[in-house]
Formats: structure tokens, sequence, C-alpha cells
């Protein structure tokens, strides 16, 4: 017999039945069970009874029943699992058994009995790695006050979530998922709520709150499913909305996004990667894309260079737009319509909301502007259960408004993100730990961060590592969270006095000396090493 206390403390011990011995458990049987009939004869009417339930009756004169000499040439394997099993539930005052043929059962009988059923996959195109969805097409209602067309199964959480025209609820289910990784818990240690995770992963920028102090609504989340007492968040796109030059391209800014195609994003990027490149400010704009020097194809000239060496010349940077200076030069006017029309958007979430830097020229003059703020109308509800243990959530996007600025870039950190790039910072050694040395395809190649990142460059892996700056904050506070006085002199005198509580087996570090010269250093080594080489037989080579 296994104890209370013994079964707590080894659970997976019991998950199947191999721990069964069948010998005790038949000597256990017979010791404490109480004796059964070997056989049982049943009465049935002569004719037979009405049937409720519609099916084909088996009608027997008699009821076969095993004798008790067959009963004894079963297995004893077959005796103990069928000690095992529940009793089959007893009806009231059943003299006959109804018994329906599968071959007669209907497709809706049988869907019933299937919780996958009505669900099929989904067209959604994600923008994430490895992140499909289901969708329910019938209607579904979702509270009192709301009743949907589709529902989206997601097997993830998003970066980007779509605006359907139709009305759509999107469902996370992490009910059944082992949710033990660093990025899923706070700075507590306590499990962070999904609707924070899906704040954090989104790369659009919201307004939002808990629904904490909100009514608490009677929500349906399953089709078929219970009304579960839950909370519901509410985010608002509209104070944040996007930022952008007063005098922008309106193309950039018009129009309305439901979808997820980049298109618009991809436009952004290739007309300020043009302004950059006309202001000179891209590093981009200034390689040599052919090797060599080649000679600049414009340049300025004295008009008798030709003759003597000491007269003017110089090549026209690249950055330089030689139609342009070629106007200035001759002291014509330029007007707005010689040079791109400006595409500064800015994110929401980073600086550099004060003035635009591109040369604005109108009717010949430079003018300065500054970003402006464009308002956004996009709504979002977050449906969640009171119960933190329930791992569900419901998002619903407002479908009457959609958002009105332009797909951001993903330049946003997530947890995810973030606890995968410190697992590699781990593995690579933390005291040692650079960008370069961490990062794929630098000066130092990182075994570790190739076998992390499932073979990809960090930059590959998310675009918000393709920031040093962020690499580097990520890897200092790795640093410090591994060593809390820092990896210098403190952080060394910390570590060792920390070591010399173990006992002499696990210690690592022996000495900490300081030189007449005022150095420091510590020795460390093995215990299993130092006695190899106190070993007699060991010699040392110069």
């Amino acid at each position: 017999m296994y104890t209370t206390e013994y079964i707590g403390k080894k659970p997976e011990k019991f998950v199947s039945l191999d721990w069964i011995d069948i010998d005790d458990l038949k000597s256990f049987l017979g010791a404490q069970a109480h004796p059964t009939p070997a056989t049982v004869n049943i009465p049935l009417p002569a004719s037979p009874l009405p049937n409720p339930y519609g099916a084909p009756m088996v009608e027997e004169g008699r009821a076969s029943v095993m004798d008790r000499e067959n009963l004894n040439a079963l297995s004893v394997d077959f005796q103990v699992i069928r000690s095992l099993l529940p009793p089959s539930p007893t009806s009231h005052d059943a003299s006959s058994m109804a018994v329906a043929s599968d071959d007669e059962m209907t497709d809706s009988e049988l869907d019933n009995n299937d919780p996958e059923a009505g669900w099929v996959p989904s067209d959604t195109k994600w923008l994430d790695r490895n992140l499909t969805s289901d969708s329910w097409t019938n209607t579904h209602k979702v509270m009192a006050k709301l009743t949907v067309e589709r529902i989206e199964r997601l097997t993830g959480i998003p970066s980007i979530w779509p605006v359907p025209e139709k009305l759509t609820a999107f469902l996370i289910d992490r009910t059944k998922l082992m949710e033990s990784g660093e990025e899923l818990k706070d700075g507590d240690g306590n499990l962070r709520t999904i609707d924070a995770l899906i704040k954090n992963k989104d790369q659009d920028s919201w307004a939002s709150n808990t629904g904490k102090g909100d009514t608490s609504p009677m929500v349906v989340y399953t089709p078929g499913g219970k009304p579960i007492e839950s909370r519901r968040a509410r985010l608002d796109c509209k104070v944040q909305g996007g930022f952008a030059c007063r005098n922008v391209n309106p193309v950039l800014m018009e129009g309305e996004r439901r979808g997820m195609s980049t298109e618009s994003r991809d436009a952004i990027r290739r007309a300020q990667g043009h302004d950059r490149q006309n202001a000179g400010s891209s590093a981009e704009a200034l390689a040599i894309e052919s090797p060599g020097h080649p000679d600049a194809t414009y340049a300025v000239v004295c008009t008798h260079a030709g003759t003597k060496k000491d007269h003017m010349y110089f090549a026209l940077p690249s950055e330089i737009d030689p139609k342009i200076f070629a106007r200035v030069f001759a002291r014509c006017t330029v007007s707005a319509e010689d040079i791109p029309s400006c595409a500064t958007i800015v994110s929401p979430s980073t600086g550099r909301k004060g003035k635009c830097r591109y040369p604005h020229i109108i009717d010949g003059q430079t003018h300065e502007y500054k970003i402006k703020q464009y308002k956004c109308k996009a709504k979002r509800t977050i449906y969640l259960p009171k119960d933190p243990s329930i791992r569900l959530a419901l998002v619903y996007n407002h479908a009457e408004h959609a958002h009105s600025h332009p797909m951001p870039v993903f330049r946003k950190l997530d947890y995810e993100t973030k606890a995968v790039f410190k697992g590699c910072i781990k593995a690579f050694g933390v005291v040692g730990a650079t960008v370069p040395k961490v990062d794929l395809g630098k000066l130092f190649f990182s075994a570790s961060t190739k076998l992390k990142l499932n073979g990809l460059t960090p930059g590959k892996f998310s675009t918000a590592l393709n920031s040093n700056t962020t690499k580097r904050k990520i890897i200092r506070e790795t640093k410090l969270e591994e060593f809390p006085d820092g990896v210098d002199l403190k952080g060394a005198s910390r570590l060792f006095h920390d070591d010399q509580l173990k006992s002499i087996n696990e210690k690592y570090y022996h000495r900490l000396i300081r030189t007449v010269h005022g150095k420091f250093f510590m020795v460390g080594a093995f215990k299993d090493l130092l006695e190899i080489a106190n070993d007699a037989g060991v010699k040392s080579v110069a």
C-alpha cells in the first residue's frame, strides 16, 4: 500500500497502470472485495417493450450467459482489469436493453460528440512564424449584447491583428499549455495575464486598461461552452494613433488598414530610405556597390581645369542630387516639385516626435515642420475570465473602425524574444558577452546563438534584434541579474565569499590574492583537478 504522502511526492509514478502488481492486486481483491456471482439470469418479457428512442430492439428469448467453467477459463489479467473498471451506470427498472447500430447514427449526432466538429482551417495569413488558426463560421453569441459571425481560434499570439469587416472574435486558448517559461512570468514570479501578453506582443500602440473596475459580463468563449464571469480590457488606438510630419505625403496616411498586407508599410520604408539617402544620414547610401574607387559621375570644375593642374576640381558626393545642385549652382529657384515629398512617419513607441529632419522646400525656401499626431479610431475589447487559472481570452476588434495609419515596422521587443536572446547570452557566457560575440555574422561566430535561434540570425529571428542598442540593453540586464554587484572587483569579491560557504567538494574559488602592486586575482579550480595535479605521477610540461 502506498501512503498519501508518498503519492504526493512522486505523482509521476501513478500516471499509468505500470505500478500495479497483478499478483498483489489479485490477493487484495480476494481478501477485501465482496464475492460476486459468476452468472446472472435476466428474465425477459415475451413481447418487446415500447422503445422511446426509436432505435431497433435486440430481441432474444433469453439472455446468453457464460457458465462458470468458461468464466474461470478467462485470463487472470482480464479479471483484474475488469475489476479496476468503474461499474456501468444502472438504469431504473430496466428489463431490456436498446442498442442502436452505428450505421443509423446521423452526422449531427456524431458531430455533437466531437469537440472539433465545425472548426475548419482558416484562410487568414498571419505575419508571425508558425502561427495558424482555425475558424468557426457559424454565428456565436459571446454575451448578451455581442453576437459575432465568425470565430478564429489561434495557435499563438500574433504581432499584428486584422480588423475584419465581418464581426469576428479571436480566441486565444492556453488552457492545455505548460506555461513555465521565463517570458510568461513577471518580476515577482507570477504568471502574466493573457491580456498582458497580447498587449506586449502587439506592434500597434494602444491606450488600455485591465477592466478590473468595469462590469463583469458573462462571456461564452467557445461554441457550446458555458458562460464564465469575465472582465473586459478596453483598448483605444485614437490616443496613440500615428505620428508623422505635418507636410508628409498625404497618400501615405490616407485610407484604412483592416488586413495584414505589408504593401503600405513597405512603400513607406522605400520612401523613407530615399529620404535618408538624399539627406546623407543613412550608412546604406554611403556604401560602394562596386569594388575599388570608380570615378564620380558629376563634378565641379574650373573652365580651365584641363590646361593647368592647380585649377579647382571636386566630385559631387553620392548623396547630392546633381539636377538640384545644378539649379542651385545656376542660381535658379528650387520648388517643391523638384524634390520627393516627405515620408517622415514616426512610431508611437519611439522618440523623435519634435521636428521633422527632412528639408522641406516651399517657394524656393527651406521650411521646418513639426511632427503631428494623427488620430486613429480603432477600438478593441479583450474578454478574460476573472478566474486567472482559466487561461482563455477572446479578442474583439470593433469592425466599425479600422486603423487609419499604416502598419508599423516590427521594432517592439516582446517578452518571448527577450527571453530567447537572454538564453543565447547565458549559453555563450554572461561575463564575456558582448553584442558582436553573441550575435551571428559578426567577428565572433557564436554556435550557441545559432542553436538557440534555430539557425537564424537574431535580426531574422525578430526584427527587434536588428537594433544593437536593444541587444546591448538585454546583455546589461542579464549581467545584472547574474551578478548584482557587477563583474568588476566588487562582484568578484562577492562571488568568492559566497563560494566559501560551500563544502570543500563543491568549492571552486580557493584564494583571493592581492599583489604588492594593488592588483587582485582569484585562484579557482575543481577539487578533482587539484588532486590530479598533486599526484606524484603527473609531470608538468614546459
